[in-house]
């Protein structure tokens, strides 16, 4: 009996372009562009094994969270009147995936998360403000002002540590969203100088 070792490519930014996505601005890009103000050191790392290892989990459970023997088959149940299915819009130059919207009489945005952070942190603190972002700016895309957030805590509350799936419904005020959007423009407008300075100097 031999055992050998193989080498695994795990996944890296250059496999977006592979993804689906289309080109240009995404509101992933946007938030991005503000964490790098709130910390650069922080964020502006290149990701290692276990960030790309993390990214590919949260991709698997992507796929669970919004398969029917899942999260869709609950919401099914808690929205009969609602048909859920994937979306990607384009919205003042600037695209945005959501995961799963409700095209019932009440239009639902859900995001789902795969997280190590813990689940005793406060859903609406600062430890989860990017996932609000994220969400008020598919609000304003698709025009609703609730977000179904399936999340699954890979480490729970860590006392002890177990996987824990949670979700909430939250209501967006629309002036929330309304400036939500306003600070996503400006993002937008700062990459796209940035971006036409870094070509002029090229030159």
């Amino acid at each position: 009996m031999r055992f050998t070792p193989i080498e695994l490519s795990l996944p890296s930014a250059a496999d977006e372009h592979t993804s689906g996505r289309k080109s240009g601005l995404h509101i992933s890009n946007l938030i991005k562009h503000l964490l790098l103000q709130v910390d650069a050191e922080k964020y502006s790392g290149i990701a290692n094994d276990d960030v790309r290892l993390l990214w590919e989990m949260g991709l698997a459970w992507e796929d669970i969270a919004l398969s029917r023997a899942f999260w869709k088959r609950i919401l099914k149940r808690t929205f009969p009147k609602s048909s859920f299915r994937q979306m990607q819009a384009q919205c003042d130059d600037i695209w945005g995936t959501c995961d799963m919207l409700s095209l019932g009489s009440k239009r639902l945005i859900t995001e789902s998360k795969l997280t190590q952070l813990s689940m005793s942190h406060d859903i609406a603190g600062v430890k989860f403000w990017s996932w609000r972002v994220q969400m008020m700016a598919y609000c304003h895309m698709w025009d609703a002002t609730n977000a179904i957030l399936p999340v699954l805590f890979l480490n729970g509350d860590y006392k002890p540590k177990r996987m824990v799936p949670r979700a909430w419904d939250i209501e967006f005020k629309p002036s929330e969203i309304a400036e939500n959007w306003t600070m996503m423009l400006q993002a937008r407008d700062e990459i796209l100088a940035s971006q036409s300075k870094s070509k002029r100097r090229s030159k």
